[in-house]
Formats: structure tokens, sequence, C-alpha cells
């Protein structure tokens, strides 16, 4: 657990077709703020996509649970598709993003599979369960009641 503000992560960015409708998921099952997109370039991005340099994406910005930890949800053309992966594999690059919460079976989401327990050292016995969003990101929850989390 990181005892302070390093080791936490600061923006997590997740690429997808509909700014609006991830970030409505995640607001709902999550009780997070959801505010309007704004617009922007992305030179990274863009350059990835062979998009024009002056291409403009859909940018939504979510704040989480600890201070200065936030969502960022990017909006990426249909051109850009799903990544590909080979049959029963992980897709390439970031794969999997794990986040801490205080109980799994309060949380409306299908879960890949039921909560399990997990005793090894980086679970420390708690149990943790993945579910698939709107974008085809993978992303898993571990339960840590609040007072269990570090600050």
């Amino acid at each position: 657990d990181p005892g302070g503000l390093v080791g936490r992560t600061f923006i997590l960015v997740l690429g997808g077709p509909d700014v609006g409708a991830i970030m409505n998921f995640y607001g709902s099952k999550f009780s997070i703020a959801v505010g309007e997109p704004n617009e922007g370039t992305n030179a990274l991005v863009n350059k990835a996509l062979d998009l024009p340099d002056d291409y403009k994406l859909d940018i939504g910005f979510m704040p989480l649970g600890e201070p200065g930890n936030f969502l960022e949800i990017d909006g990426y053309p249909e051109s850009a598709g799903p990544r590909p992966q080979a049959q029963g594999q992980l897709p390439p690059g970031n794969a999997l993003c794990s986040f801490s919460v205080n109980d799994l079976d309060e949380l409306d989401l299908d879960y890949i599979s039921a909560p399990a327990q997990n005793s090894s050292l980086a679970y420390g016995g708690h149990r943790s369960a993945t579910f698939v969003g709107p974008a085809g990101e993978l992303t898993e929850l571990i339960e840590e009641p609040r007072e269990h989390i570090a600050t």
C-alpha cells in the first residue's frame, strides 16, 4: 500500500468510441461525478491512429476516490476499433487496471467470474473480481474496506 501520494496513479487514461457513455457507466456504477466532455487535440493519439495533427478528440475527466486521482476518457474515432489480440490472450499494452473498493457485493456489475479471495501478498487476503467495461476494458476490483486503505 502506498503510504503517500507517491505510488498512486495520477491520471488513468481510457480510450473508447463514446466518451459520454463511458463516463455515464462509471458515474452510475461508482457514484463518480460526471461532467461534460471537452474537445482537445492529443498529438500522441493522433499520430498513433494516423489522424491529422489538428484532429480534435472528446476528452472527459472524472475524479476518483483519492485526492489527485482522475480517470481520463479519450474519445477515439470508430476507425480506431478494438485492439487486436490473440484468442484467449490479453490485449497488448495496458491490459487491466485495478481499483480498491469497499464492497464487491454492493456494486451492480457483471463480473467475469464470482469474487474470489486471494491470499497472495499482492492481495493481502482480500477478494477481487474483474468486469468488462463499456469500451471493452478489463477492470479488476479489489475489496478493501475503507479503514484498510492507506491514504
